[in-house]
């Protein structure tokens, strides 16, 4: 059949094909029945006109048919959905025990907190600070014994409160892996300091109005104290009581189930940080009103979290280790797929746990010579500006705070690090392209790759040295780095030509990329808060009796170990945020170029 003859019978059915991709059709059937035929259409121009434009035209219509179809997908459930209204039910009727055993302490310490205030008049001033019982008490002088909750910005208000709770929920989580020791402690405190401060207020005429104050905030955000608990004792009970699974098994599970858990405190702790900072402190709100939102989330909690587990699955005979255990298959990293973002944290983990010894080993061993540098080349002793102190945790603004660390007190070590960390950040990334990527360079174009990616990098990081404050750390964690490695993964994976492509997916997936950086910066939080966690003071308190040594002698042991930990932990998360977004290019090219249809298409012609 002549060219012309094959496009006039077919043209009718090409336009109608545009036609419906330009509308709103979404139909699985019909989209899928275009795409059988435009796909035979395309291997028979194929067969008989491959160098005619027709080829060229059918090739981009199957294309658009092809991303049509990924776009308009539909889902039998969507994960949200699922999760709250099946999978989190059905942890929480499983793990009812730990949840009751949390509940029984927190009560417990609760009403120790309590007697112990009233038969020592300075235990309050021991458990809560002189500062804060002194301002307290003056407040409650002056007629406003809530004035504390009205103090300041609100929205500041809002996110100091819902950083610390965080902090204190994944500590909580965190130390479930002393063996749910560490949970049940850091909950007990919690209590006995919960059980001081209300009693504080007893006898003051305020009772009342404390009650429904503190409580209006108080009825979520301690339940989330409770929940972070029995996310903890799930954490480590897998160590504990393995049960008919392998250690390695039973942890994986009981890890999962604790994240799960803490999925669900998240929104809660901010539901309640938002209501301590725009409710609580307005002093005018009626009690009615106050006391109804303590009823509505009380019910909430009940219902939810106790009531609705209990109806759905306690007939059912449902066993959650069975149904949720991952199983263990062969890593397999497809890059030429379109992925979610879930889809590209999950296959990142994947990777960073398939390089973890070396990454770790590369990463304390820059943290080493990082810190010897500093020794080296500075006269006065190292600081604690970075990475917290003994017997404190790590505080998250410290690590927004990274480059003023050197630039003003260890400026010497600027010019070394930068274009170390830039090698650093750049070879983990080669290592990957190396292993996973299809086609790969040459030597020579290689090597020229990796210090034109260098180059990009230490660019990309000067800036940071520049920068100052919050708004410009966000700026470089959310645009800047994630842009310079789309550039870089574009380069080694076209060379220098590649530079347009990597900026034009960085553009077009913006939101995409936002979505995942956020996603990692709050899992690093929780990998940050697990290293920082009572664990690390604990085994340096260890190591530490068996040295004769000196008072200031150990001190400086003390403050080198947890520097160099912290930096090298830092590093070994920067990685997963290498693979991540690395990961994010390959998908986000498949999905803008299609090319994996193409090569399933050559299969089809062949």
């Amino acid at each position: 059949m002549k060219e012309s003859a094959f496009i006039n019978k077919n043209k009718e059915n090409w336009k109608h094909f545009e036609e419906v991709l330009k509308g709103n059709s979404s139909e699985p059937d019909e989209l899928n029945d275009l795409f059988i035929q435009v796909t035979d259409d395309l291997s028979y121009a194929r067969s008989f006109y491959p160098n005619r434009s027709v080829r060229v035209y059918l090739n981009d219509l199957a294309q658009k048919v092809y991303l049509k179809l990924y776009t308009n997908r539909k889902r039998k459930q969507s994960y949200l959905s699922k999760f709250f209204k099946d999978e989190l039910p059905a942890i929480m009727f499983s793990a009812r025990k730990e949840l009751l055993i949390c509940f029984l302490v927190f009560l417990l310490t609760f009403i120790v907190g309590v007697f112990s205030s009233r038969h020592n008049a300075n235990f309050a001033r021991q458990i809560l600070g002189e500062q804060y019982v002194e301002m307290t008490n003056q407040n409650i002088k002056n007629g406003k014994p809530m004035g504390v909750y009205s103090q300041g910005n609100n929205l500041e208000h809002f996110f100091a409160i819902a950083y610390n709770n965080l902090r204190v929920d994944m500590l909580t989580f965190a130390t479930g892996l002393m063996l749910s020791i560490g949970t049940l402690f850091v909950l007990a405190y919690n209590g006995v300091m919960v059980g001081v401060f209300q009693y504080f207020f007893y006898g003051t005429g305020y009772f009342t109005l404390t009650i429904l104050t503190i409580w209006l905030h108080g009825t979520l955000e301690i339940f989330t104290m409770i929940l972070s608990a029995t996310a903890g004792l799930i954490f480590g009970k897998g160590l504990i009581f393995p049960g008919t699974f392998r250690r390695l098994q039973a942890f994986r599970l009981s890890a999962l189930k604790g994240v799960k858990i803490i999925l669900a405190v998240i929104p809660l702790t901010l539901t309640a940080a938002f209501i301590e900072a725009f409710v609580t402190g307005q002093s005018q709100t009626p009690l009615i009103i106050k006391g109804s939102l303590i009823l509505v989330s009380l019910i909430f909690i009940l219902f939810y979290f106790l009531w609705f587990p209990y109806f759905k699955f306690a007939h059912t005979g449902k066993e959650v280790e069975m149904d949720d255990l991952p199983p263990e298959t062969p890593v397999v990293i497809e890059l030429d797929q379109i992925k979610t973002i879930g889809d590209v944290v999950a296959d990142s983990f994947r990777v960073w746990k398939l390089n973890l010894r070396f990454i770790i080993i590369a990463s304390l061993i820059l943290g080493i010579a990082l810190v010897l540098s500093v020794y080296l080349t500075e006269s006065r002793h190292l600081e604690y500006a970075f990475f917290g102190v003994p017997n404190s945790f790590f505080t998250l603004v410290k690590l927004l705070k990274l480059n003023l660390w050197f630039r003003d007190g260890y400026y010497i070590i600027w010019p070394v690090l930068i274009p170390t960390f830039s090698l650093f950040v750049v070879f983990i990334q080669s290592r990957f392209f190396k292993k996973y990527l299809l086609y790969p360079a040459k030597i020579s174009q290689n090597t020229i790759r990796f210090f034109l990616n260098a180059l990009i990098i230490s660019l990309c990081l000067t800036m940071f040295y520049l920068s100052d404050g919050f708004l410009f750390f966000m700026l470089f964690y959310f645009v800047v780095f994630p842009l310079a490695l789309s550039l870089t993964s574009s380069i080694f994976d076209k060379g220098l030509k590649g530079l347009n492509t990597g900026f034009g997916i960085a553009i077009r997936t913006f939101l995409g990329k936002l979505l995942l950086n956020l996603s990692l910066l709050f899992l690093c939080f929780i990998i940050y808060l697990l290293v920082s966690s009572p664990i690390l003071n604990f085994i340096i308190e260890i190591l530490s009796k068996g040295l004769r040594l000196s008072d200031p002698m150990l001190f400086e042991i003390q403050k080198v170990i947890i520097i160099i930990i912290g930096l090298s932990t830092l590093f070994a998360l920067i990685t997963l945020n290498i693979y991540a977004n690395s990961l994010h290019y390959f998908s986000s090219k498949e999905k803008i170029t299609a090319k994996s249809l193409r090569t399933e298409l050559e299969k089809l012609w062949v």
